[in-house]
């Protein structure tokens, strides 16, 4: 069971929870599956991931993921698009935090036939990359005179469709009453 907290450069990079003995190698940072049992599970549940503090309306797409390994040896990776978001409360206090939206993917390692990583390590892969596009809440109140024209309007439409129903009834029974009074047959 893992948690914690990673600073990030608000750049484009990733960060895992891989098995296995890590080595860097220039730019290259891999890990040693030799040692790893050929069903190792990777099932994970990702209680909560966030980048930023969280703001009122808010819902992070990864909160509550349960993935189960169902072979052994998953790959699974996460690329999380994180979109910069600033939230402005009602009495003018201002947030800076970030929301993501995320697309998955997953397959599984033959641990029998990969050398050195070189088909790739079971784990859990996130890749994420910052949007140039930023989103900005605020909050406000509306005033009693939006509310009050609120209230008019709903007034008005059930006054205009009560109209156009009792029109289309007094309509449909004078012609029914004018079709008896000459005596024809329905």
């Amino acid at each position: 069971q893992l948690y914690g907290y990673v600073t990030v450069s608000k750049v484009m990079g990733n960060f895992h929870i891989a098995p296995g003995v890590s080595d860097q190698t220039g730019f290259t940072h891999t890990h040693s599956v030799s040692m790893l049992p050929r069903d190792i599970n990777v099932t994970h549940i990702i209680h909560s991931l966030s980048f930023g503090d969280a703001f009122p309306g808010q819902s992070n797409p990864l909160d509550g993921r349960v993935v189960v390994d169902e072979k052994g040896a998953l790959h699974a990776q996460y690329f999380v698009n994180v979109i910069p978001t600033s939230y402005e409360y009602g009495d003018g206090r201002a947030l800076t935090s970030s929301q993501f939206s995320v697309s998955t993917h997953r397959s599984y390692i033959n641990l029998d036939k990969t050398s050195h990583n070189l088909a790739g390590t079971p784990g859990v892969y996130f890749s994420y990359d910052m949007s140039p596009i930023a989103i900005s809440y605020r909050e406000y109140r509306r005033s009693f005179a939006h509310f009050l024209t609120g209230v008019c309007a709903i007034v008005g439409g059930v006054f205009t469709i009560a109209s156009f129903f009792d029109k289309v009834v007094y309509r449909g029974m004078h012609t029914f009453k004018e079709k008896v009074d000459l005596g024809k047959n329905f």
